[in-house]
């Protein structure tokens, strides 16, 4: 995720030379109560609805809490619990993934000005930027599903899988985390995983 960074440098920060360890259990704990929800998640609403009612979710644009609440009326509870469930998810989801678009984006910033664009004008330009790149896909509403088999499904592969890869190879401060067959195994995979989301584009 790329919130990772943030806490890399906060962990440095707080633990010293304790930060290593601190953030692998942190970020151990927080991978098997993501995958434990996320999966239970899943499983519910597949079990719960058919393929027709994804396909109709599908073709409204809309999220599962939205398609409970209108599958489900008579149950009032999810009206009010639905739509902050939603919230606070989008705006997790928004966070983790602004705080290290912001730190990117302020260092692209920093080298195609040579340095004069940083501080608090790179922070507030790139805010400025997000918000408009925000507003305008929110404002043309495309299909999220479409979204993510396009853009987010092969970046995501590339990020996760061979950019560690190539930066454990590269520099050789990372070397302690070399290991071939596991390397191997995350190379395949992420093949893998690109493959299929190049394959749905064709």
């Amino acid at each position: 995720s790329p919130i990772i960074s943030s806490l890399a440098c906060y962990c440095k920060k707080e633990y010293g030379d304790y930060a290593e360890p601190r953030a692998r259990k942190i970020i151990s704990l927080a991978i098997i109560l993501m995958v434990f929800v996320v999966m239970f998640f899943v499983f519910s609403c597949a079990l719960t609805f058919t393929p027709e009612d994804f396909a109709s979710a599908k073709d409204q644009n809309i999220n599962i809490l939205t398609f409970i609440a209108n599958k489900f009326p008579e149950v009032s509870l999810l009206t009010y619990v639905g739509p902050i469930v939603a919230l606070v998810a989008i705006s997790k989801s928004f966070l983790g993934h602004y705080l290290g678009s912001q730190e990117g984006l302020n260092g692209i910033l920093y080298k195609a000005s040579n340095g004069k664009i940083q501080g608090k004008f790179a922070q507030t330009l790139t805010a400025i930027i997000t918000f408009v790149i925000a507003w305008l896909v929110a404002y043309k509403n495309p299909s999220v599903i479409g979204i993510i088999e396009a853009i987010g499904g092969p970046v995501l592969a590339i990020l996760l899988f061979l950019m560690p890869l190539y930066c454990i190879y590269r520099f050789d401060i990372l070397a302690r985390f070399r290991n071939k067959f596991l390397d191997l195994f995350i190379l395949v995979m992420g093949i893998v995983a690109i493959s299929a989301a190049i394959h749905n584009l064709l």
